[in-house]
């Protein structure tokens, strides 16, 4: 009578051991590790911003500065009605160079139903244009630099609009993503990134294909 009892526990153990297995790997598919750009801290972690993950701290971030910091208003008031889930307003996107095409359409869809991928017709134009600087993700948080125009504090020296960045922490993983704090810095010595239009198709090695394209013909720089 004891072995059919001893039997009968086998089953019960596998079953236990598969469910901690499964849960365990759930955790493991919920960690998130970016660096774009890379930095020599962090070896090992991926550059490549083309993650689902990234995307979406991508997108609430943008939107979350796009409608709390809009273009043209001095002051920050969290509560505003015009703080909206998504920017009312037209606006260009600058992402992280490398972006795929399917990520970046996605991007610039989800922030706003008039958002635009920047382009040579809007990009020094009177569009205001948002440049996505930094994607850092760590396990379950997330912090993005986003860089808004300041109209209202009027052209730099050099004629040229003067930018602030906001850096957005999140966190998520297990749960949405969803901003948690954001910091205005001081609107000086900003340097704008290169501009980074979207790509004509769609390839899963675009980062890669960006970066060798880049060591080629480095892409210019400079400072609003």
């Amino acid at each position: 009578m004891k072995t059919p009892r001893v039997m009968g526990l086998v089953p019960v153990l596998m079953v236990g051991v598969v469910g901690v297995v499964g849960l365990v790997g759930g955790l493991a598919g919920c960690q998130q590790y970016v660096s774009s750009p890379g930095v020599p801290t962090a070896k090992g972690i991926p550059e490549n911003p083309n993650k689902p993950a990234a995307l979406t701290c991508m997108v609430e971030a943008v939107r979350y500065v796009a409608t709390r910091y809009p273009p043209g208003d001095i002051t920050y008031t969290p509560d505003k009605p015009s703080a909206a889930l998504e920017a009312p307003y037209e606006l260009a996107i600058n992402p992280p160079r490398g972006l795929r095409k399917s990520f970046y359409e996605r991007l610039v869809k989800q922030v706003g139903p008039k958002a635009k991928a920047i382009a040579p017709e809007n990009e020094h134009g009177q569009m205001p244009v948002f440049h996505v600087t930094r994607v850092w993700m760590r396990f379950q948080s997330a912090t993005v630099d986003v860089l808004r125009p300041m109209p209202e504090l009027g052209p730099g020296p050099d004629g040229k609009p003067i930018y602030q960045v906001v850096t957005v922490r999140l966190e998520g993983g297990m749960s949405p993503w969803r901003v948690v704090h954001a910091r205005a810095w001081e609107p000086q010595g900003v340097e704008i990134p290169p501009a980074y239009y979207l790509p004509l198709e769609e390839r899963v090695d675009q980062f890669e294909a960006t970066m060798e394209e880049d060591q080629k013909s480095p892409p210019g720089r400079g400072s609003y």
